[in-house]
């Protein structure tokens, strides 16, 4: 039985001020989820959440993807894109001979579809 999945993605950029080397700088992207265990048939809704190391809120913007195995799941929609900003285009939704063809591979075998997502401010 095929999972359903809603991915919500959120973006929190937080306002604190640190003082951190330049090479110490870095963006992070989380995959949260509202359940930690799921049963087949179950929905489950994935956030993904980008902050950066050093507070700053001048960056243009991020890409990134989303790799998942469309046996195991089945994406319902993808809602509540960004806090602010806008996307590049509508999320993208790359099947497995694309991934293939155009090369955004994440190392794992299982995965056969990726969520291309684009934001700027």
């Amino acid at each position: 039985m095929i999972k359903r999945v809603q991915i919500y993605l959120i973006v929190f950029i937080i306002s604190s001020v640190s003082f951190v080397l330049a090479e110490d700088n870095y963006q992070i992207v989380q995959v949260l989820s509202d359940k930690q265990i799921i049963k087949s048939g179950d929905n489950l809704v994935v956030f993904v959440e980008y902050n950066v190391s050093n507070g700053n809120k001048m960056l243009t913007g991020i890409g990134f993807r989303l790799h998942y195995n469309s046996k195991n799941f089945e994406l319902l929609s993808i809602d509540d894109c960004f806090s602010y900003g806008k996307m590049s285009d509508e999320p993208l939704i790359i099947n497995e001979e694309e991934i293939i063809n155009e090369n955004p591979d994440d190392g794992d075998q299982n995965t056969d579809k990726c969520i291309v997502m684009g934001w700027s401010s």
